[in-house]
């Protein structure tokens, strides 16, 4: 069990957000989904199928907003802000990144707010703030001391 945690430890913090992220938004919103089609006697391999379409497709669109979410880290990591602070704008920031990702796909969301619509962005807004503050933001101090050290050279 220790060495699962410990690889688990070895993923960067906007890695483990990001993952946090795409997977469990969409379990949530399959669970708020399956009333639905279980009312209107949908298959359950049809729904679990659009639960991993919805994970791929979660993942895909996120990774422009991966790659700004880990410059950000970069800066801010080795920051003397506050560990909460710290968290707090990684929230925030991932938060806007989620709603404008979404607002390029697909416009519908903001121009026409049906619950049905809004319920994807906010479903993933609020697993992105569980998961920055769930996850610990700093590095290990052996890795943190060598890219210290390297700063400093530069």
């Amino acid at each position: 069990m220790t060495s699962i945690l410990k690889k688990t430890t070895n993923v960067s913090y906007p890695y483990k957000v990001w993952l946090f992220t795409i997977i469990l938004s969409p379990v949530f919103l399959f669970i708020r989904l399956w009333s639905f089609l279980s009312e209107n006697n949908t298959e359950t391999t049809q729904a679990v199928a659009f639960l991993g379409l919805a994970i791929f497709f979660g993942a895909a669109f996120s990774l422009p907003a991966l790659f700004l979410f880990k410059l950000l880290y970069k800066d801010l990591r080795y920051s003397s802000l506050n560990e909460w602070l710290q968290k707090f704008i990684f929230t925030f920031i991932g938060g806007v990144l989620i709603w404008v990702t979404f607002f390029l796909v697909n416009r519908k969301f903001v121009i026409g707010s049906e619950f049905n619509n809004i319920i994807w962005p906010v479903a993933y807004s609020v697993c992105l703030s569980v998961g920055a503050l769930l996850f610990d933001a700093k590095q290990s101090s052996k890795s943190s001391s060598n890219y210290a050290t390297t700063k400093k050279s530069l």
